[in-house]
């Protein structure tokens, strides 16, 4: 239990996610970054990107417009984003990435 921490995502529809995860991996404005248990108090502004969940061992994705991500003093962490979609592997993830992607441009 020591290894894990509490996450939730909103978005202003509502929690696309809530529970307990190993790690995380996002992109940041200034670049990519992860967050693993314990981590330190921070708050980051987040690009439109594929955030990267390690939750019981299984990796989830979740493909997302900008927002922020909060990792509390009590080393939860809180990720408001625009919108985001759950994709059920990498390569789905990317394709819903780059789709999303093709609309803006």
């Amino acid at each position: 239990m020591a290894n894990n921490y509490h996450l939730t995502i909103v978005t202003p529809v509502g929690e696309v996610f809530n529970g307990l995860v190993e790690s995380l991996s996002a992109h940041g404005q200034l670049g990519h970054f992860g967050v693993l248990a314990g981590h330190a108090a921070m708050i980051s502004s987040l690009a439109q990107g594929i955030l990267k969940v390690k939750s019981d061992g299984t990796d989830q994705f979740f493909v997302h417009q900008t927002g922020i991500l909060e990792v509390k003093p009590d080393h939860n962490v809180l990720v408001l984003v625009e919108d985001a979609l759950s994709a059920s592997n990498e390569k789905d993830a990317k394709e819903k990435f780059n789709s999303q992607q093709q609309l803006i441009n």
